[in-house]
C-alpha cells in the first residue's frame, strides 16, 4: 500500500518537475528538458529527449508549440541614386559656301559658339565639319579628321568658338564628300560603350557639286541609321525643303527643321538644342533596392535634385506612356525594369549638369 502512494507521489513530482525544465528522480540522473514542448508522463518532452520516472532526462530542443522563433527583419525604406543611361555625340557638318556669306554665316558663328558654352551634362561632346574645304572640295581626304574632332563640353567651348571664328564662306556648296566623312566618323564613335552619336546636317542651298544625285544622300543616312547614327537637318534661307525632308527621313528623324524664314539663321542655337534633347533617350534603369528594403520592389518614386539642391519626389503617373506636363512613368507597373522622365523633367535634368536623381523605395504595411 505504502508502496503505490509513493510511486504515485512520484509520478505527480516528476511531472511538475518536467513542466519547469528539470528532472530529479529518486538519485536518478539530471537533466534538461524540452523548452515550450508538451509534456506526458513517461513519454517524450517536446522535441526534446524523453523523460521516464526512474529513468534519465536527456537535454531536449526548442519545442514544436510555444517556442522561441524569431520575428521577420523590418522593412526599411531607402534611397539609391541613379543617372541617365548613356552620353552624347553630335556632329555637326557645318555650311561655310560663298551663299552663306552675310547675316546667315554671322548667325551661325554666334548661335552655335554659345549653343556650346550652355550647360551640358558632363560627358557629352560636340564635333564640327565645315564645308566645302577650301583646297579640293571633292576629296574625300580633305574632310577627315572633323576640323573639330569630338570634345567635351561645355569645358571646350572656347575651342568651338575660335574655330568658327577662323572659317569664311567661299566655295560652292558640297554635301557628298562632307557627308560620307561625317557619318562615318559618327558611326565610328557610335562603338563606344553608353555612347550614342548623331549627325547634323546645317547648309543653305542644295548641293551643286560633286556628287549631286539625291539617291547619295539618301543611301548614305540610310546605312548609318542601321550602323546606329541618326542625321538630322536643319535647311536655311535659301534651301529647297523636299531633299532635306528626304535626307531628314532616310536618317530616322522625320522631318528637316525648317529655318528658310529670312532671319531665321537666328535660331541656330534653339534648333541644335531642340535636337539634343531628342537625340538622347530620358530613361534609367530601375535599380536593386537598397539593403533592409524587403517590400514590393516595384513600390518606389524618383527625386530629382535640382542645381545640386536636395532632392524633391516628382510625379509618378500611372500606365507606361508620358502624360503631357512632368514626372515619370515605368514600362511595366508591376514589374519596371526601366523609368522614363516626362515632359518637362526630362528638359530640365538634361540641361542641368549638377542634377541629382534617386529612386526612392518605401515600405507599406
Amino acid at each position: 500500500m505504502k508502496s503505490s502512494l509513493f510511486f504515485g507521489l512520484g509520478v505527480v513530482m516528476a511531472t511538475s518537475l518536467l513542466a519547469c525544465g528539470e528532472v530529479t528522480v529518486f538519485g536518478t540522473t539530471t537533466g534538461t528538458g524540452g523548452a515550450g514542448g508538451d509534456v506526458t508522463t513517461s513519454s517524450s518532452t517536446g522535441a526534446g529527449g524523453t523523460s521516464a520516472v526512474g529513468g534519465s532526462s536527456g537535454q531536449g530542443g526548442a519545442g514544436a508549440s510555444g517556442g522561441f522563433g524569431g520575428s521577420p527583419p523590418e522593412c526599411q525604406d531607402g534611397s539609391v541614386p541613379v543617372e541617365l543611361v548613356g552620353y552624347l555625340d553630335m556632329v555637326v557638318m557645318v555650311d561655310r559656301s560663298s551663299s552663306m556669306a552675310g547675316p546667315k554665316w554671322n548667325d551661325s558663328v554666334s548661335e552655335i559658339s554659345d549653343f556650346a558654352a550652355q550647360p551640358w551634362r558632363e560627358g557629352d561632346r560636340l564635333s564640327l565639319n565645315f564645308h566645302p574645304d577650301g583646297q579640293n572640295q571633292c576629296d574625300l581626304a580633305n574632310y577627315t579628321p572633323m576640323d573639330v574632332p569630338l570634345t567635351a563640353i561645355p569645358a571646350s567651348s572656347a575651342t568651338i568658338a575660335s574655330a568658327l571664328q577662323n572659317e569664311f564662306p567661299q566655295g560652292a556648296s558640297v554635301l557628298s564628300t562632307v557627308m560620307q566623312a561625317s557619318l562615318q566618323y559618327a558611326i565610328d564613335e557610335s562603338g563606344m560603350p553608353d555612347r550614342s552619336a548623331i549627325a547634323v546636317i546645317l547648309m543653305d542651298t542644295q548641293p551643286n557639286t560633286c556628287d549631286t544625285n539625291p539617291a547619295t544622300f539618301l543611301s548614305m543616312a540610310t546605312s548609318a541609321l542601321g550602323q546606329g547614327v541618326r542625321t538630322f537637318v536643319i535647311g536655311l534661307q535659301g534651301q529647297n525643303m523636299d531633299l532635306m525632308d528626304d535626307i531628314a527621313m532616310a536618317g530616322g528623324t522625320g522631318t528637316a527643321f525648317d529655318l528658310t524664314g529670312i532671319g531665321d539663321s537666328a535660331q541656330i542655337g534653339e534648333t541644335l538644342t531642340n535636337i539634343r534633347l531628342r537625340a538622347t533617350p530620358c530613361e534609367i534603369p530601375v535599380p536593386a533596392p537598397p539593403d533592409g528594403f524587403t517590400g514590393n520592389p516595384a513600390d518606389f518614386g524618383l527625386s530629382y535634385g535640382k542645381g545640386g539642391n536636395p532632392p524633391e519626389p516628382l510625379v509618378r503617373h500611372g500606365g507606361t506612356t508620358c502624360p503631357d506636363g512632368t514626372g515619370f512613368v515605368v514600362d511595366d507597373p508591376s514589374m519596371p525594369t526601366t523609368i522614363t522622365l516626362c515632359g518637362q523633367a526630362c528638359v530640365d535634368v538634361k540641361m542641368d549638369p549638377a542634377a541629382s536623381l534617386q529612386v526612392d523605395f518605401t515600405c507599406f504595411d
